[in-house]
């Protein structure tokens, strides 16, 4: 989902006089170039969630700012001081929707599996192997430590496919008989995703 962040103040403020700015830690990464050339001695305070640092500006007289989606700003009656802050103008977030039933296979799916490797040379690109030889285009690789052993990884895997296709079944098929520790976490249809590219703006200059 295409991610436009905003910098939203309780009243119109001279930039120069915002002293702190309120976000989750991914937005304020998110807009790092925008606040070291417009703001750069707002303290950077991190919220649970951008809706979180709205509501923690509503009705002060302090001259605080948080950065939240422009959809914030009428929810919490905020001034919306810039527009499409972000330094990427493709800022995308995934989102996960999780249900009960499992997705049905359809002709445009992705799938997700958690996989384990033990630690020796060449173990991940076993892995890798398996879904090169059929053809199927991993979209993420992820690596975190398994928190069990030292050097002990587990690979977040996205792949174009469902879980329930011949291909798929057969790389599963093949890293079970290869006794590789794997989890499914799903199968889906993709998503759907509108770019825009918009440049910084600041609601000022349209006054």
């Amino acid at each position: 989902h295409p991610i436009v962040q905003c910098l939203l103040t309780p009243r119109p403020l001279d930039p120069r006089h915002i002293e702190r700015v309120y976000s989750h830690a991914q937005a304020l990464g998110q807009c790092r170039e925008f606040l070291a050339a417009q703001i750069p001695q707002a303290q950077q305070v991190i919220c649970a969630s951008t809706s979180e640092a709205a509501r923690n500006i509503v009705s002060i007289t302090e001259n605080w700012a948080a950065i939240a989606p422009k959809r914030a700003a009428s929810l919490y009656q905020l001034y919306c001081q810039w527009e499409s802050i972000q330094d990427q103008a493709y800022n995308e977030t995934r989102f996960v929707l999780v249900g009960r039933q499992p997705a049905e296979l359809g002709g445009n799916d992705k799938t997700s599996l958690i996989v384990k490797t033990t630690d020796k040379p060449g173990a991940l690109y076993l892995v890798l192997r398996e879904f090169a030889e059929r053809q199927i285009n991993l979209t993420r690789i992820e690596s975190r430590p398994s928190k069990q052993r030292l050097g002990e990884y587990i690979f977040f895997i996205d792949l174009e496919g469902h879980v329930l296709s011949p291909t798929v079944q057969e790389v599963l098929e093949a890293l079970a008989e290869m006794r590789i520790e794997l989890k499914l976490l799903g199968s889906y249809p993709k998503g759907n995703t509108v770019r825009q590219v918009t440049k910084h703006k600041s609601m000022q200059e349209t006054v």
